[in-house]
């Protein structure tokens, strides 16, 4: 079993490092690297990149953070509205993050009029290994205890063994990035975010059962379903329904007229 280890801070020379805080940066300094890495290899515009990129991660932190409060912790943020803003604590959802980063990439791409494959693919293949990083930091700090297991990799949690869905989303997340490493040998425009879209939202959706149901910050659900995997397979039905209506235009421009 892994020990319970439960670190939110520490104090290095009389400051206070947030644990959670110091890995989300981390993660973002990696997916920056690497974004600016295709962006090189590709030809791409390096400052139009990189603004989109600070772009996205204003929307991801918002986006996370508004998740998190309105979707699984309602009660706790409506009766300390001041805590929403201090995300560097922890408390951020993923799929918020993913969220508000879409909705910031849109807004970009449309004001500057790009064609939005090219830079979807180079934000797209270092997102699951910064997202990897950042729930290393919701490990150490035990932010999403998961259901009681007997497993081996259980996390030996205060009340019992329990799966320690930060470990669990992390090994996804590294899962994930290792799947697109090798979908990137091929260099099709969008293959990253195909690839993406179908390996991340189906494995989230089916570890979002492992959440606890029996402690509040964890026990959100609607009809009997994670706030997440109500968005996991609200992402993979819009990705299907896009596919297929691209393949029906390709066909009707290729066919002939009669």
């Amino acid at each position: 079993m892994i020990p319970y280890i439960g670190i939110s801070h520490i104090n290095i020379f009389g400051v206070t490092i947030y644990i959670w805080g110091a890995f989300a940066a981390v993660g973002f300094l990696a997916g920056l690297f690497l974004m600016m890495h295709w962006i090189k290899k590709r030809n791409l515009s390096p400052d139009l990149a990189l603004n989109l990129f600070l772009l996205i991660m204003a929307g991801s932190i918002i986006g996370g953070r508004l998740f998190e409060a309105f979707a699984y912790n309602p009660k706790y943020y409506f009766a300390r509205p001041a805590e929403i803003v201090k995300f560097w604590e922890g408390g951020m959802s993923s799929f918020g993050g993913i969220l508000g980063a879409l909705v910031a990439f849109i807004i970009y791409v449309r004001v500057k009029k790009l064609r939005w494959a090219d830079y979807a693919d180079a934000l797209i293949f270092p997102l699951p290994l910064g997202l990897g990083i950042g729930r290393i930091g919701c490990f150490l700090i035990n932010e999403h205890p998961g259901r009681f297991t007997n497993l081996f990799f259980g996390v030996r949690y205060p009340d019992g063994i329990r799966h320690d869905l930060g470990l669990e989303f992390a090994l996804l997340d590294f899962f994930v990035f290792a799947v697109l490493l090798w979908a990137s040998k091929k260099q099709i425009t969008g293959r990253i975010l195909k690839v993406f879209i179908f390996t991340y939202f189906p494995l989230r959706f089916l570890l979002e059962f492992l959440r606890a149901t029996d402690i509040p910050s964890e026990n959100a659900r609607y009809f009997s379903l994670t706030p997440a995997q109500w968005g996991s397979a609200a992402i993979i039905l819009v990705a299907i329904m896009s596919a297929a209506y691209c393949r029906l235009r390709m066909r009707q421009k290729n066919s002939p007229i009669s």
